[in-house]
């Protein structure tokens, strides 16, 4: 079956669990030739490591990636987000910036060494979102670390006038359009 464009839809926290079927069904997509993968996506945001993961490989696939915000990109999904070549959003969607956190297990013990490493790895994964970011849209780094100290949720307005998005437009599916959920 050869379809050229592909609408996948990606509703779900990021995390290894969640993105390793999305990328498999973009592999999926481009190995039965898809050259277009259209990428509706709404995430409250998890893990810096898998977002950053899906971003690069998404970047390299040999298709044109459309990224749709149908709802809300929060914290790490804003990387994802930003791998689009044409990216778009739904009028009443948003986007959260903020810092990341270390989630520590209850009763924990740590030396300094090992804060010392969990300090330095939460600047480098911030680091690398800011990066993308500042790179992918009009927003410089002053803008986003002020995001990431305070946290902010802009809409679709404001994500347009900062090169966030291309364009504010609802979701709009041809009859017959090949859909798949992740």
């Amino acid at each position: 079956m050869n379809r050229q464009r592909v609408y996948i839809s990606f509703v779900r926290p990021i995390n290894w669990d969640t993105v390793n079927p999305l990328l498999d069904t973009c592999n999926q997509a481009i190995n039965n030739g898809a050259r277009q993968l259209y990428l509706l996506l709404s995430s409250p945001g998890g893990d810096v490591d898998p977002g950053v993961a899906v971003y690069n490989q998404l970047l390299g696939l040999p298709a044109d990636i459309i990224t749709h915000n149908t709802g809300c990109i929060d914290s790490i999904a804003n990387v994802i987000f930003l791998a689009g070549s044409e990216r778009l959003a739904c009028p009443n969607s948003t986007f959260l910036f903020h810092g990341i956190h270390w989630d520590f297990s209850d009763a924990v013990e740590l030396w300094r060494p090992q804060l010392m490493e969990i300090t330095t790895s939460l600047q480098a994964a911030e680091n690398k979102m800011r990066d993308i970011i500042v790179n992918r849209s009009n927003l410089s780094k002053e803008d986003v670390d002020a995001f990431f100290a305070e946290g902010a949720t802009k809409d679709a307005a404001f994500a347009l006038s900062k090169g966030i998005i291309n364009a504010i437009e609802d979701i709009n599916i041809p009859q017959g359009a090949h859909i798949v959920q992740t």
